[in-house]
């Protein structure tokens, strides 16, 4: 029954048909002529066990989480209408990975998107720094304004791309559908900025934007 989908009901309807039918069928045996009492328990309580462990398989199968082993990327599940899992990206181990797809599988062109990224992440690297620069520009300028001792921690002073390196933290990666077009999106987590998430775009294989989410 693996990847069956059937409205609750139909569901409820077809585990009790089976556990009446098997409980039908324990009282036939149970009550044959020349039975004795302690062969009858004995019986009893092993179709109770077989009763028992069919009602966890139907359970299991109706209403566990879907997953989907694929060769690359390893095992993901779904969870709140999301495939996920875990990615390796540049030097990064374990990065989340959520794409879209059907309820029975994750979509075959975000997964073809999750595949490529370990091969094509080095690529986009000097374009996705960047534009973190970019986004860094003016908080840096900020920063340099105010007065030295009201500042607390200061923000280190990153005078080229390369440098934003040491104040980011890869979070996450989506393959999404933005506009009916694929789109790969990284997102990163910015010490100058606390208030948001900063999503590098790839669509293509080309970054068509830097996205800031609360």
């Amino acid at each position: 029954m693996t990847g069956l989908r059937l409205p609750c009901q139909t569901r409820k309807s077809i585990i009790g048909a089976d556990l009446a039918t098997q409980h039908t069928d324990s009282r036939i045996e149970v009550n044959r002529p020349g039975s004795s009492p302690a062969g009858q328990m004995a019986r009893t309580s092993t179709l109770s066990r077989a009763i028992r462990s069919t009602l966890r398989g139907l359970m299991s199968g109706l209403f566990g989480s879907p997953h989907f082993d694929d060769p690359l990327i390893g095992r993901l599940k779904r969870s709140g209408g999301i495939w996920r899992g875990k990615l390796d990206v540049g030097k990064t181990p374990n990065v989340p990975v959520n794409l879209f797809g059907s309820g029975r599988e994750p979509d075959a062109a975000a997964l073809a998107a999750a595949r490529q990224l370990s091969a094509m992440f080095d690529g986009w690297r000097p374009s996705i720094q960047q534009a973190l620069f970019d986004h860094y520009t003016p908080y840096g300028e900020a920063i340099a304004a105010e007065d030295r001792t009201a500042q607390g921690t200061k923000m280190p002073a990153l005078q080229t791309p390369e440098q934003v390196w040491n104040h980011v933290t890869l979070q996450s990666v989506a393959v999404v559908k933005l506009g009916g077009v694929v789109t790969t999106e990284i997102v990163y987590a910015a010490a100058w900025d606390d208030d948001h998430m900063l999503g590098a775009r790839f669509q293509g294989g080309s970054l068509v934007e830097l996205c800031a989410s609360v």
